[in-house]
């Protein structure tokens, strides 16, 4: 494969402006920058441009945006009709390969503007896909048939959870060509894990953006009433959202107020964890959450939901708890096994990060890297 001298990243993020899917694909754009190679960036047009996205561009990243307005939805149901003589339409950089960063597997058939200019121009593209429903979603037979022509033209298509790629070739019925697993970029170091805290009081945490559809803080919230209010622990949850104004009037209504602090947002995870004696994540829907392998690495355990691939982090009972779903009576359960081996989190922590330093060792960054035709 011919070194890229231009390579152009597309990010189909377009519910936040950035999230935990979008640190690959940055990461890797930063590693080209250092070498000299010219990097495109194509985003959704947000009202203000994301911080790390407007850093790749201060160091010479070339930025296009689009935008999902009127326009937009009108190429795509021409194109959905059969219908591509419609004006003249390029939005994507000539640019020797491009990466393109999606949410869900599904999620190129809501961007068709986009995806089929990749396919219409032949163009040498690999994929990146970070989630999945927690059930294969139903597909209309030529939405089926468009996703398997769109991943059978891609190069690789790179999937961060191997539930994703179940679900993903159940869906269109047949298997995902050329495709492999990748880790996603970590915050905090592979090496070593951090000293445990020395304090008597159980200290939780729970990292990621403060949405009830996606993370569950609300079951969370609703199922520790039933008998946390009287234990000496202290839960910070680290992160922002919508949910955040809901996430304390539930903490109110609930009276754990003295107990559940919402802390904000912070980027330094080691201040996080050097405090804490486990996580809590209590997710609806994950790939392959970034914060469990972070926790692990850090060498601390964690109450999970069984999502995603979040037990190749957490194996119940010997480096975490798992709740079998995101219910309350299944996160009160794992929740108190948490609670009744307190004593112990300190080895079950070490376990977790042992574990994470065999399941997680490969650089992700490094493997996209090569698949983009950039010698390591």
């Amino acid at each position: 494969m011919t070194a890229p001298s231009h390579v152009q990243f597309v990010s189909m993020m377009s519910i936040v402006p950035w999230g935990g899917s979008e640190e690959l694909w940055a990461a890797t754009a930063e590693k080209l920058l250092d070498r000299g190679i010219r990097v495109s960036i194509l985003s959704k047009k947000w009202d203000v441009i994301p911080q790390k996205i407007a850093a790749l561009v201060s160091r010479g990243a070339t930025l296009r945006r689009y935008d999902e307005g009127f326009g937009f939805r009108l190429r795509s149901g021409l194109i959905r009709r059969g219908i591509r003589a419609f004006g003249p339409f390029k939005i994507l950089a000539d640019a020797d390969v491009t990466v393109v960063s999606l949410g869900t597997f599904a999620d190129a058939r809501w961007f068709l503007p986009l995806t089929d200019e990749l396919l219409g121009d032949r163009l040498r593209f690999v994929t990146v896909f970070h989630n999945s429903p927690h059930e294969p979603e139903k597909l209309s037979d030529s939405d089926r048939e468009f996703l398997r022509r769109f991943y059978s033209s891609s190069k690789r298509n790179f999937y961060v959870a191997e539930k994703n790629r179940r679900i993903a070739e159940e869906m269109i019925g047949e298997n995902l060509t050329n495709a492999e697993l990748i880790n996603n970029p970590l915050k905090v170091s592979r090496v070593g894990r951090l000293p445990f805290p020395e304090s008597d009081r159980l200290r939780l945490v729970c990292v990621g953006r403060i949405d009830f559809s996606a993370k569950g803080q609300d079951v969370l919230v609703r199922a520790m009433a039933r008998n946390w209010k009287d234990r000496d622990f202290e839960l910070l949850f680290y992160g922002d959202g919508d949910d955040e104004v809901g996430l304390n009037e539930l903490i109110r209504a609930n009276g754990l107020e003295s107990r559940l602090k919402i802390a904000g947002f912070t980027s330094n995870l080691d201040e996080i964890y050097r405090s804490a004696h486990a996580l809590v994540l209590p997710s609806r829907f994950e790939g392959m959450p970034i914060v469990c392998v972070e926790a692990a690495f850090s060498g601390r355990a964690a109450m999970i939901t069984d999502v995603g691939d979040s037990k190749r982090c957490f194996r119940d009972g010997v480096s975490g708890f798992v709740a079998t779903e995101c219910s309350e009576d299944a996160i009160a359960d794992a929740m108190e096994r948490l609670w009744e081996s307190r004593g112990r989190l300190s080895e079950v922590g070490e376990i977790a990060h042992r574990d994470a330093t065999v399941e997680f060792s490969e650089d992700g960054v490094e493997k996209l890297l090569r698949a983009i035709g950039v010698e390591i």
